[in-house]
């Protein structure tokens, strides 16, 4: 099944926030950890929506910034 850029963006985000939620974080918790605002997070998980750098750092906050490596390989 083929997905449109914003369908990924937005199971990226829902994937983002099932794993904050796993860690019992607040979004201000992981916003801290990762060195973005809340309300980015907040936009992420509503929209899809995020920049590239900010989605690397919340990957790394979430331990899953290995995943990217293989992105394009």
């Amino acid at each position: 099944m083929l997905y449109t850029p914003e369908e990924i963006g937005e199971r990226l985000a829902a994937r983002v926030m099932r794993l904050r939620l796993s860690h019992d974080w607040r979004r201000e918790t992981l916003a801290e950890r990762a060195g973005v605002s809340a309300s980015t997070i907040a936009r992420f998980e509503r929209t899809g929506q995020i920049a590239l750098d900010n989605l690397l750092k919340l990957a790394l906050a979430l331990g899953c910034l290995d995943q990217f490596e293989a992105l394009f390989a």
